[in-house]
Order: C-alpha cells, then sequence, then structure tokens
C-alpha cells in the first residue's frame, strides 16, 4: 500500500513496526486470520489452531454491552488458543479482532 496506510494504523495507536508489518502481511495476504468474539464478564477464550507468542493481534470492540472496559490479549495456547480480557469485569462487548 502506501506510506498514508501506515500512517493511518500509527494514528490509531498502532507502534509503526507494528503497523508495517500489518501492512507487508496484507498486501502478500499471508496469514492473517480474523474473527468475533463476545466477551462474558469480562474475557472470552478464543479458539484458533493459528494461536501463536509470535503472532500479534489488534483488537476492535463491534458492539459494546456492559461497561466498556480496555481491552487486551494474552494467555496464548500454541496451536489452540487465546484469551482476550477486558479490565472491567461487567464488559460484554463483542469485540473484532485480527491475527498477523
Amino acid at each position: 500500500m502506501t506510506t498514508s496506510f501506515i500512517n493511518k494504523l500509527t494514528g490509531l495507536g498502532l507502534e509503526s513496526e507494528i503497523a508495517k508489518e500489518i501492512e507487508d502481511r496484507f498486501i502478500n495476504n499471508t496469514e492473517l486470520i480474523s474473527g468475533l468474539a463476545t466477551l462474558s464478564s469480562g474475557a472470552v477464550t478464543v479458539a484458533t489452531t493459528a494461536a501463536s507468542t509470535s503472532r500479534q493481534v489488534v483488537l476492535a470492540r463491534k458492539d459494546v454491552s456492559g461497561v466498556p472496559g480496555e481491552l487486551r490479549w494474552g494467555n496464548v495456547v500454541a496451536g489452540t488458543s487465546f484469551d482476550i480480557v477486558s479490565d472491567d469485569p461487567s464488559d460484554n462487548s463483542t469485540v473484532s479482532w485480527v491475527m498477523f
């Protein structure tokens, strides 16, 4: 794509190295995996064989339900799953995720 694509991603708060990696993988169409997950009491485990500690995940709230908190991901079980967690336990939002 172009530098403006990277500028848009960094404008959303992504570090420039991550923005560049997203652009590279998007252009080459390699290993982009995405989905939706709905939090329950502020957490959800996403089952995917693509889970790996060498990947990055970008999260975006699609629909708000409950009290929206700050989202983060972690607890990766290689080849099995990863967790999406809100810092507010009453967050039951639907979250879009992209793994690259």
